[in-house]
């Protein structure tokens, strides 16, 4: 029990002294309680104001009174006769002790004086109209007012003029002035206190609760707050509170997608700037490979046309076939390359013209010829009659074409079949290359338009190639804004379709 009363009473005074230390803290707080203060002050002051007026009115009606009685009591006393005056100076001194009447003068209604006693008053005599108003004089020192009473208010047939005591007024009305002011401040600064208190713990604490955990947000961005921010109240505060933790988790939701953003741009950079670099790369290489290949292509055939004189060995000859043969597929190797990184450099523009499709497949066909011979493949081309001419980019449709009716013959075992078929359909001209060869699996159809990706029919035996062919196709197809499609069974034959739109898009 005397522990949880320690705990008790320390855990008060913890809460008593964390209030006092967010008092002193709270700038606002004072700015608010003082501005409470003042206003309690100039209302009460003003109401004060006109207490006071209405006080002293007040004591001054009393005092009045008390001696408006003592006169009627004195005129009733006495004999209405010839000795009027003779009682009023007996009678009236006896019951004025102890009253606020000092002294007084009774008037008929004539005007003349009938009698009189004490201090007199300094009033003159009423008329022979006498009088019809109340008439009221108070001395600058406010000890003393004289009053003169018309026969209404005396309910006599006199009118009567007194001196009334008003000494003791000013003191009451300064200690009812004290006693308000009293109560004034103390009813403020209790006001003040429980506004003080009422808005620590209501609006202020929650402030600085908000105050603190932006502060520490501020402090740490990358890092949120557990929970998020303090929770108070269920008034508006709770709302504001629940605003601020949306904002928060917005504002992490965009430092992560900046990060992520900044990221991906550093990313791209680097990307493009290694794609710069291999274009640089591979644009000085192909100059540096070029050299050496025309040298070695142009003395490969001095060689085996005997310019400078026959040549004893016949194998010599066959040899210099083989290394021309090897030069120029390097040579072409080296063209698809730098045909690819013009493409993906987004440096290659299409030049569109009228061009004769058939003396193009006619010279896809001499690249072929020898190879399709060797290996007895009938190779035939079936163009629709419309189109002997077409609107292409000559030199991106041979590539394409070439790749193409290569690959299908490369691809195509002895005794096979390799057809070219041009036809069109809407916007398009359809360009079909079929063959009877080995087929691609599913698997590697997905891939096969990637560079560097190859399809062997033979696992023991790679065919010639490094698998640009048809990555430059897709490619150049892509710049046409055209479509690429395959159907391939293993064993079967590969039907390659590409179409192209017959007017730049």
């Amino acid at each position: 029990m005397y522990q949880a009363a320690v705990s008790a009473k320390k855990n008060f005074g913890d809460e008593i002294h964390d209030l006092i230390a967010g008092l002193r803290q709270c700038r606002l707080c004072w700015r608010i309680t003082g501005a409470i203060f003042v206003a309690i002050l100039a209302t009460e002051a003003a109401i004060l104001f006109f207490s006071v007026n209405r006080f002293e009115a007040d004591r001054l009606y009393e005092v009045e009174r008390e001696g408006l009685v003592i006169a009627r009591a004195i005129i009733r006393g006495s004999k209405v006769n010839k000795n009027l005056a003779s009682d009023i100076a007996v009678i009236g001194p006896r019951l004025r002790q102890n009253t606020a009447l000092l002294g007084l003068r009774v008037y008929d209604m004539s005007g003349s004086l009938v009698g009189q006693f004490g201090a007199l008053p300094d009033l003159p005599a009423p008329g022979a109209d006498a009088v019809s108003e109340t008439l009221y004089k108070r001395f600058d020192d406010g000890t003393m007012a004289d009053v003169m009473w018309p026969s209404q208010r005396t309910r006599t047939p006199f009118v009567v003029a007194a001196r009334i005591d008003t000494s003791e007024i000013p003191p009451q009305v300064n200690a009812f002035i004290w006693r308000i002011v009293g109560l004034v401040v103390l009813i403020s600064t209790v006001v003040t206190l429980v506004a003080m208190l009422v808005l620590e713990r209501l609006l202020l604490r929650p402030i600085r609760g908000l105050r603190d955990g932006l502060s520490a947000i501020a402090q740490n961005p990358k890092t949120p707050p557990v929970g998020g921010l303090p929770d108070y109240g269920t008034d508006e505060l709770r709302e504001v509170t629940k605003k601020f933790d949306f904002l928060i988790s917005r504002l992490y939701e965009s430092f992560d997608q900046i990060e992520r953003q900044n990221k991906a741009l550093m990313e791209k950079e680097i990307a493009e700037e290694a794609s710069r670099a291999k274009s640089e790369f591979m644009a000085s290489m192909s100059h540096e490979l070029r050299t050496p290949l025309n040298a070695i292509l142009g003395f490969s055939d001095m060689i085996s046309n005997q310019y400078l004189g026959p040549i004893g060995q016949e194998r010599y000859l066959q040899y210099a076939e083989d290394i021309a043969l090897s030069g120029r597929h390097l040579l072409n190797l080296v063209d698809q390359i730098l045909h690819l990184e013009r493409i993906d450099a987004g440096k290659y523009v299409l030049v569109r013209e009228n061009i004769n499709i058939s003396e193009l497949l006619d010279e896809c066909r001499n690249v072929v010829q020898k190879q399709a011979t060797d290996k007895q493949i009938t190779l035939s081309f079936d163009i629709q009659e419309q189109l002997a001419t077409l609107n292409l980019d000559r030199c991106a449709t041979f590539k394409i074409l070439n790749n193409l009716i290569n690959n299908a013959v490369k691809f195509t075992p002895d005794h096979g079949e390799v057809k070219v078929r041009i036809t069109q359909s809407g916007q398009h001209h359809i360009f079909e290359v079929s063959d009877t060869g080995v087929g691609i699996s599913r698997e590697k159809l997905v891939k096969i338009k990637e560079p560097f990706t190859r399809h062997d029919s033979d696992p023991h035996r790679s065919q010639a190639g490094v698998g640009l062919g048809l990555a430059v196709v897709s490619s150049l197809i892509e710049v046409h804004r055209g479509q690429l499609e395959f159907t391939s069974e293993p064993g079967t034959g590969t039907t390659i379709v590409m179409k192209l739109p017959r007017e730049p898009e």
